[in-house]
């Protein structure tokens, strides 16, 4: 994986001076958190409410409950597994960020500060004070999410301290190139445009439409793309631009549909939007009569089942993983399976069962919404994965690897076994982090293909034949018409015909000018 320069800055002493305090002021009120015992810790800082007025926490976040529970669910598989990392158990401390960025760097300070233990305690009377039990510092950091999570200022805290983090989400891409110490699980926009545009060429493709679901994420995703296409040697035009608005009804799908349809020599059309968009998108084109019109060529959101299953039948490629399905399977069996009665470990668990089934059990008693009504505490809480699962589980199993890495190196088998040497019990999170920057993630796209055989060509002109140039229309290199060349030009290139010497006319292929034989027919005339 790569990281970026680590660039400390003044201002930083005074927020975690701030942040410090604010911390302890925390931990009055008893805020909750999540602590799960092992030899090794990882930390998290997840966004498990929605920002509420005045700096409070809102309403429980479905996806940030779905990204603790893929950290937990990763974890119990490499506790569970005994060869990854044998006779060494994986803990967690997982703190909510409820998307506010002072939450967001307070949970930085805790992870990274470390109370007075009783070495160097004393008390008034000179006598040793009674200490609580202690939690292990976490080794490495998994999220936060968002810009609006304080993300560079938590990454510019976790580097000073030499404490390794990974974001999940592809929203913070652009500080991987800043700090030594901050990593991304989740695809970024730069390696997943790549890999479409490996894709359209691979098709013979040079001629597609772009359909953009409205936010940063897929305009980011986008704008990559566009950048990716007119690269020298790609040869990929933009046939049409198409926007969907972030509160798109049918009718704005039907618009996009008919803008597509404008160019319709572009078959190829590649999407970047949400599941829900994408599945509208497809009902659109059946409800404008142009099904099986379209190839669509959609991002790492569409390897899904309920975006694949909405396709009403429509030719759809997509970036796919074989491990990554099965493991998002996996997630989704477990996740399914989850109760309040069973999933105690998860303190916001019950908030989150309130939230879904929209009502308030006095049994719970965590402030869900709703009207009043009786949980039996067996009610499907079938949801679709949002896309954080995968980044979760990528950066743990990045950590993961590293942490085995560093323990073959670091640890003499002949002494210590399949356990912790005391090397590891005080890690080295410096020496983590290199081992983390050398993981060969299986995260990166691939350019697996799931599609329909028999794919059309998404070109805007066909080839010329033999003795006819390229007139570009519009000054678009990719559409043209073809005009032939005169009687003694040949074709110099693709655009232009040159005349001839006297004497030479064009070849069979009109590659090049050959002499005449009307001097060696004059002689035989002549005899």
């Amino acid at each position: 994986m790569a990281g970026g320069k680590h660039r400390p800055c003044l201002e930083l002493v005074f927020i975690c001076c701030l942040s410090l305090l604010r911390v302890v002021s925390s931990r009055e009120h008893g805020e909750k958190r999540l602590l799960l015992e092992g030899d090794v810790i990882l930390g998290g800082l997840f966004p498990l409410h929605e920002p509420g007025p005045d700096g409070t926490c809102g309403h429980v976040s479905v996806p940030g409950v779905q990204a603790l529970e893929a950290m937990l669910f990763a974890i119990d598989q490499v506790n569970r597994d005994g060869k990854i990392l044998p006779g060494i158990s994986l803990g967690a401390h997982i703190l909510d960020t409820c998307k506010d960025p002072l939450r967001s760097v307070q949970g930085a300070m805790t992870f990274v500060h470390r109370d007075r233990g009783p070495d160097d305690a004393f008390c008034a009377d000179g006598s040793r004070p009674h200490h609580g039990r202690k939690h292990k510092q976490p080794v490495c950091v998994i999220g936060p999410t968002s810009r609006t999570e304080a993300v560079k200022v938590v990454a510019e805290l976790l580097g000073l301290f030499k404490v390794p983090q990974i974001s999940f989400s592809p929203d913070t891409s652009g500080l991987l190139p800043e700090f030594e110490y901050f990593f991304q699980s989740a695809p970024s926009e730069t390696n997943q445009a790549a890999v479409l545009a490996d894709i359209v060429q691979e098709l013979g493709w040079n001629y597609v439409s772009l359909v953009v679901s409205e936010g940063r994420y897929y305009e980011q995703n986008a704008d990559a793309f566009l950048e990716e296409a007119k690269k020298s040697g790609r040869g990929i035009c933009m046939a049409t631009y198409q926007k969907i608005p972030r509160d798109a009804g049918a009718a704005d799908m039907d618009r996009v549909i008919e803008g597509l349809l404008q160019h319709a020599r572009a078959v190829g059309v590649v999407v970047f939007s949400t599941d829900r968009q994408a599945s509208s998108l497809f009902s659109a084109a059946e409800r404008m009569g142009a099904v099986n019109h379209f190839v669509w060529l959609g991002g790492e959101t569409w390897h899904r089942d309920d975006v694949l299953t909405s396709s009403c039948g429509e030719s759809v490629i997509t970036l796919a993983h074989d491990r990554e399905s099965e493991q998002l399977e996996e997630f989704a069996k477990y996740f399914s399976k989850l109760r309040p009665h069973n999933n105690k470990r998860n303190p916001w668990f019950g908030e989150y069962w309130e939230h879904h089934v929209q009502c308030v059990s006095e049994s719970l008693s965590q402030g869900g919404v709703g009207e009043p009504c009786t949980c039996t505490g067996e009610e499907d809480i079938t949801v679709s994965q949002h896309k954080w699962v995968r980044g979760v589980q990528d950066a743990v199993s990045v950590v993961t690897s590293a942490l085995h890495d560093m323990h073959e190196e670091v640890c003499p088998r002949g002494r210590h076994g399949h356990r912790l040497c005391p090397q590891m019990e005080n890690l080295d999170t410096e020496l983590l982090m290199n081992f983390i920057a050398n993981v060969t993630f299986g995260g990166d796209e691939e350019g697996t293909v799931f599609s329909e055989e028999g794919i059309p060509k998404s070109v805007c002109s066909d080839p010329c034949s033999l003795g006819e140039r390229k007139v570009t229309q519009r000054g678009d290199s990719c559409c043209w018409v073809c005009v032939r060349c005169a009687q003694g030009e040949y074709l110099k290139d693709d655009v232009t015909c040159e005349a001839c010497p006297e004497g030479h006319l064009a070849n069979h292929d009109f590659s090049a000018c050959e002499p005449t034989n009307e001097n060696e027919d004059a002689g035989d005339i002549d005899d």
